[in-house]
């Protein structure tokens, strides 16, 4: 059964690409700062990010021997 989400949080999606190539970047880790909520992309460079406090907040995105630019 799902569990039900905890007041004053959310779910946070998307997918990581190449600046440059538009390429997806499967296997990058994605972060929330300040928080202890990461997971890890997909295939296809997707992610999702759920029991993320509500407000704005800044993602970070890293893969182990990868270098943007």
């Amino acid at each position: 059964a799902p569990l039900a989400a905890q007041a004053g949080q959310g779910t946070v999606s998307g997918r990581v690409q190449d600046a440059a190539t538009q390429r997806p970047l499967a296997g990058a880790t994605v972060r929330v700062a300040n928080t202890t909520r990461s997971t890890v992309t997909d295939e296809q460079g997707r992610f999702t990010l759920q029991g993320v406090p509500q407000g704005s907040r800044n993602l970070t995105a890293s893969r182990i021997g990868y270098q943007n630019g």
